[in-house]
């Protein structure tokens, strides 16, 4: 990229996991500022945007949407417009995570018990308690362990 210095650059998100793929955008925005970035997903989740964002990737594009949206997002791109296809604008918004709650999710993750995690983090049980519920609701899991599933398919644990 560097060498070539293109306006836009398409990543496929199927190339690895995804928070691999959003740390490897993350290092293309910071070592190239002005190339921007289309991403191509296989799944549709409406998490992925708000994580894309933040990676500094301008368009997303459902792998099993329209055909015609990934050059309109990559047209989009080169003009430093934001490009959501309609698939994932039309999904329900995904709550989001407040910092705590990824820490703990993050925490989870390693297999700590909640008298772990209160005691790691210098607060009570009963308040990780009511962040872990707060987090099985936001991201719709059955479980803890579901929870885990979820934040590790969505890239909220790493």
């Amino acid at each position: 990229i560097t060498k070539t210095k293109p306006e836009v650059v398409l990543i496929d998100a199927e190339i690895a996991h995804p928070q691999d793929v959003l740390i490897c955008c993350q290092k293309i925005k910071e070592e190239n500022p002005a190339v921007e970035l289309v991403l191509l997903i296989g799944t549709e989740d409406s998490g992925i945007v708000s994580r894309a964002k933040n990676a500094g990737i301008l368009g997303v594009v459902a792998r099993s949407g329209d055909p015609r949206e990934l050059p309109q997002a990559i047209l989009f791109a080169g003009r430093h417009q934001a490009y959501v296809c309609k698939m994932l604008r039309a999904l329900p918004k995904q709550e989001t995570l407040s910092e705590k709650q990824k820490v703990i999710l993050n925490l989870l993750s390693e297999g700590l018990t909640t008298q772990e995690i209160a005691t790691k983090l210098g607060i009570s049980s009963e308040t990780v308690k009511s962040h872990v519920k707060a987090i099985l609701q936001k991201l719709g899991a059955r479980s803890r362990t579901h929870a885990v599933a979820i934040g590790i398919h969505q890239a909220l644990i790493g």
